[in-house]
């Protein structure tokens, strides 16, 4: 029996084993239960389901990851949104994907699923050489992660995009003026609906390029709630999901000739099941 037979044998087998270690990877200060609430912790009464459900609706999660380059002149923002009272079910469906993924390529859920490392051939997320020496199944790898976002029903999806011929720091301008649009749309869809939502960003909150979007959206009628969230991706699942939609987005509109066969991955798995989801210039 071949080495590799032996070890998906071994990581099958191993697989259940894992589910505590891959949700303990949700994400940076979350878990897969609701967090408690001071109200419950005192023992007071808690809201009713119908009650928290009302509230839920009145409000969203966004999880946004950017891509795009100077060198090809393009920024590209993806995202997910998703209600309270989804959340736990949705990081459910998608640590089963991880679970998955570590049964068929030995990549544990602990391990970041970055799109451009992983298509480059960075690393080794995979516990066998196999894997990692192979660039036909690590591009399998993201098309069944890309697949698995695409088919969760309790998410919104969205991507904005802009082409570009700056270059440098006129570039980064660029890539701000891109977020304060997309940021002001949200907002703005905020309104209309009557709700609220938080904005959760891929990185450390050294960057303070989007800090400022948000600071001079109107205090008064605002409805994006704070400044925006940042989630260091290795640690955070709902980033790598958007990193993941991202990437495949940039290749769309990229259309680079050595990756012919991923420009309508975006389209085909993601745009076909939800039409919400469709790119949109700005």
């Amino acid at each position: 029996m071949s080495s590799w037979l032996t070890r998906r044998n071994f990581l099958a087998a191993g697989a259940a084993g894992t589910a505590a270690a891959g949700l303990a990877a949700c994400g940076a200060g979350t878990s897969t239960a609701p967090e408690v609430s001071a109200q419950e912790s005192s023992g007071e009464s808690s809201p009713s389901v119908a009650d928290r459900s009302a509230n839920a609706d009145g409000f969203t999660l966004i999880y946004c990851d950017d891509s795009g380059s100077p060198h090809d002149g393009l920024v590209v923002f993806s995202w997910v949104e998703v209600k309270p009272d989804q959340w736990a079910s949705v990081l459910g469906d998608w640590m089963n994907h991880r679970k998955s993924l570590y049964v068929r390529y030995g990549v544990p859920p602990s391990v970041e699923l970055d799109a451009s490392e992983l298509v480059a051939g960075g690393g080794s997320p995979s516990l066998d050489a196999t894997f990692n020496d192979s660039s036909d199944l690590r591009l399998a790898l993201v098309l069944d992660s890309v697949k698995a976002i695409g088919e969760i029903k309790s998410v919104d999806i969205g991507t904005v995009y802009r082409r570009t011929p700056e270059r440098g720091r006129a570039y980064q301008q660029v890539k701000a003026d891109v977020y304060s649009e997309l940021l002001r749309q949200w907002d703005d869809s905020c309104v209309r609906e009557g709700r609220f939502s938080m904005v959760s960003l891929d990185g450390d909150g050294s960057d303070k390029t989007f800090l400022k979007a948000h600071r001079l959206l109107d205090p008064v009628t605002r409805r994006i709630v704070e400044d925006p969230r940042y989630l260091d991706s290795p640690a955070s699942q709902w980033t790598q999901m958007a990193d993941l939609l991202a990437w495949s987005a940039y290749q769309a509109q990229r259309r680079h000739p050595a990756k012919e066969s991923v420009w309508g991955w975006y389209e085909q798995y993601v745009t076909t099941l939800r039409p919400n989801s469709l790119m949109q210039e700005v």
